[in-house]
């Protein structure tokens, strides 16, 4: 979801063999169960974020620099939350880091360095390799 929120799109409807792409949710004949446990997230991480980012001092510090236009250009807020080069900004002393480490560990438990590449896909974290 954290990936989507920098992108504007719509969702166009392609009937029959025009859409030559079609996926798992497009397709009339695929089983629903399947499709509901392809499309739905175990949790909703992105609204516990957003409830922790509410108290955290660091990032609320940090978005008043930014409004302030102290912050460069890699800064942004998208949707009301705190960007660092196009990911979520996560400070050390976030209180949903450990979560955060946790699943991108818990995907498949290749080690840190795979762990740190899943997790920089999405968050910008202070010092991740100490993290990790």
């Amino acid at each position: 979801m954290s990936k989507l929120l920098g992108f504007d799109f719509s969702v166009e409807y392609k009937s029959g063999q025009t859409n030559i792409v079609a996926d798992a949710l497009s397709r009339r004949d695929a089983d629903a169960v399947a499709v509901h446990a392809m499309s739905a997230p175990s949790f909703d991480l992105l609204t516990e974020f957003r409830t922790a980012a509410v108290a955290d001092d660091t990032r609320r510090k940090l978005r008043v620099r930014f409004e302030a236009g102290e912050l460069g250009d890699q800064w942004q807020v998208v949707h009301g939350l705190l960007t660092f080069q196009r990911r979520l900004f996560v400070p050390a002393t976030f209180s949903l880091l450990p979560a955060i480490l946790a699943t991108a560990h818990n995907d498949k438990h290749e080690g840190v360095q795979r762990t740190l590449h899943r997790l920089r896909r999405d968050f910008h974290v202070a010092n991740a390799r100490a993290a990790v």
